[in-house]
């Protein structure tokens, strides 16, 4: 699906999912529990088409349609249950008088058109923003009346009816500052119901009150989020909340009515893809492609809803220059703009430079070029027995002898310009190893990157500046490459935390399982040397965003079958190399390549 709607030329379903310019909203609920007389009580399911109707011909036009929203859960009133949906109803009607409308909205009995069913699940938001107010039903899903004889409390009930993720964005959305909680069997009673502010639902109901807080404080109006903060704190808030799945992408769908547009559901679309559709959909600030250049931390590849980075920035710290332009079958997306370079695995080859010349270097050129013309000058006057000749011999050899010294000085100094290239190594592999190996001799040129990987490490010297030092200074880095020397493909390593370390007794955690190895990037241009971890060598990097004065660099696998890159990495380059890699037109990238099940044959 691509994001413009022009380039969908095969049609169909494609041309119908591309992305939609108007608003995809229900004005008015479809249907609505209408109240009867106050002598009759109960109330009656109608069309609200048919009910204004009924208004206008009875002169009331136009006519003015009030009714409550009741929240619950399925787990509270169970639809199989006659008797819960009774007490429900009962609860519903009890409120609805008390706030003096002719209405109520419960979804047990207003969604009833099949044909518009599924629709109508997603557009529930519209029908919160409706309402008069939102008011909560609480009770236990049992034959009695009342909830004392079960020993729960309203504080357990209500924590057990936040816990689902749709009562989660109608709290958000629900009218005015504070909202009734009816308990079941109170409507007996007449007791006046339970009010809860909507400031106090995040310590009183939720678990993640420190986010959750910030989404209500947004919809009052108190503290007001950017389009990114709100897409990024509601996504996660709602992927903690439990869920009977209906679609796969239930919780991108449950985000976009918190949303101004929306597209249309498909039912064939992955989490990420439905995702990906509603973030194209709206102004988000380019929420997708600041997720692309972003490192999940280890160990947490499935959660990408959370938006977490292994640098420990956040989304609007991302800056990107790359748009998405389609999304596409798994988990992948069509990008374009980036920065390209390859990376060469293979083997090393010769590294051109340039750099200013001296007197010391030239001189010590000359010496070694004309030292075998000393030597046979000398031993040319030995002959005719002058001393010359033995003073040019002794020089001679001590020139010989000098030899390494000067070649040593003859490829010092300090280079003007490299040829800018990137070398990959399986393994762990030092700045003064890799130096020897492209120039012949390590000054001290290549050096450790500060920040360019989660295992970087660095140190402020005594000026005050920031030195990238050796990572298997660090314990757990070290740990990490020694187990990478003997780990197989595909195979299994356990990390131990900085707590296991202190005590001889610990466990290594079983949550830090992954299948990374270690790998070294040598980048001749800046002339760093980068250790990092990947599930797989990458072989391209993509720069596609800045971030706190560096570059962000997706480090890129190549499946051949499907043309599509896979994200493996995210390192940090400095903002010169830039300048010596290519502008890319559109590729393929996915967030995660599919486990390919690999069987022996028997023979």
């Amino acid at each position: 699906m691509w994001n413009n709607p022009l380039e969908n030329t095969r049609g169909g379903i494609l041309q119908r999912y591309s992305r939609q310019q108007y608003v995809y909203r229900a004005l008015k609920p479809r249907h609505l529990c209408f109240l009867k007389d106050s002598a009759q009580g109960g109330a009656d399911v109608w069309s609200v088409d048919e009910w204004e109707a009924s208004e206008v011909k009875a002169g009331r036009n136009p006519p003015s349609l009030r009714y409550l929203f009741v929240a619950y859960a399925t787990e509270q009133f169970s639809h199989s249950s006659a008797a819960d949906l009774d007490a429900l109803h009962r609860i519903a009607e009890t409120a609805a008088r008390k706030a003096g409308v002719q209405a109520y909205w419960v979804a047990c009995s207003c969604m009833c058109d099949d044909k518009e069913l599924e629709s109508d699940v997603y557009r529930i938001a519209d029908v919160v923003r409706g309402a008069e107010a939102v008011v909560i039903a609480l009770g236990c899903p049992t034959t009695t009346t009342t909830t004392a004889t079960t020993g729960i409390g309203i504080s357990t009930l209500l924590a057990q009816w936040g816990q689902r993720m749709w009562t989660f964005p109608e709290v958000l959305l629900s009218p005015g500052d504070r909202i009734a909680v009816y308990l079941r069997g109170d409507e007996h009673k007449e007791k006046e119901p339970v009010w809860i502010y909507k400031s106090q639902f995040a310590g009183q109901v939720w678990g993640d009150a420190a986010e959750a807080r910030q989404l209500i404080d947004h919809y009052l109006g108190t503290c007001v989020l950017s389009r990114l903060e709100l897409a990024v704190l509601g996504l996660r808030c709602l992927y903690r909340r439990a869920a009977t799945q209906y679609l796969p992408g239930d919780q991108a769908y449950a985000l976009m009515g918190l949303l101004r547009l929306r597209p249309e559901v498909d039912k064939t679309d992955s989490p990420f893809q439905a995702f990906s559709r509603l973030s194209l959909a709206n102004d988000s600030d380019c929420l997708l492609e600041r997720y692309l250049c972003m490192l999940p931390p280890a160990g947490e590849e499935a959660a990408w809803h959370y938006m977490a980075d292994a640098y420990g920035c956040l989304a609007w710290d991302v800056a990107p220059y790359v748009q998405v332009a389609g999304v596409c079958d798994n988990d992948s997306v069509i990008l374009d703009g980036s920065f390209g370079a390859s990376v060469r695995w293979k083997s090393f080859y010769p590294v051109g430079y340039t750099k200013f010349s001296s007197r010391r270097r030239r001189f010590a050129v000359l010496l070694m070029r004309f030292n075998g013309l000393i030597i046979g000058a000398g031993c040319f006057l030995s002959l005719t027995r002058n001393m010359t000749g033995l003073i040019l011999v002794a020089i001679g050899v001590i020139i010989f002898f000098c030899t390494p010294w000067l070649i040593r000085l003859h490829l010092g100094g300090k280079f003007r310009n490299v040829e800018a290239a990137l070398f990959g190594v399986e393994g762990y592999m030092s700045p003064a190893t890799a130096e020897r190996t492209l120039f012949g001799c390590a000054y001290g040129r290549m050096s450790w990157s500060t920040s360019g990987s989660p295992l970087s490490r660095s140190y402020l010297n005594n000026h005050g500046e920031l030195v990238g030092v050796d990572p298997l200074r660090d314990p757990l880095v070290m740990e990490k490459v020694q187990l990478a020397k003997v780990a197989m493909p595909g195979s299994k390593r356990v990390s131990i935390s900085t707590d296991d370390l202190g005590s001889a007794q610990s466990p290594a955690r079983e949550a830090d399982r992954t299948k990374q190895q270690i790998f070294t990037l040598i980048d001749t241009y800046s002339m760093e040397v980068t250790l990092f971890e990947a599930t797989r060598p990458p072989t391209c990097f993509f720069l596609c965003a800045s971030e706190g004065g560096m570059q962000r660099a997706i480090g890129c696998s190549y499946d051949f079958p499907s043309q599509t890159f896979y994200r493996e990495t995210v390192l940090r380059m400095p903002s010169t190399v830039i300048n010596r890699m290519s502008r890319m037109s559109r590729f393929r990238i996915g967030i995660r390549k599919p486990e390919v099940q690999v069987r022996r044959r028997g023979y």
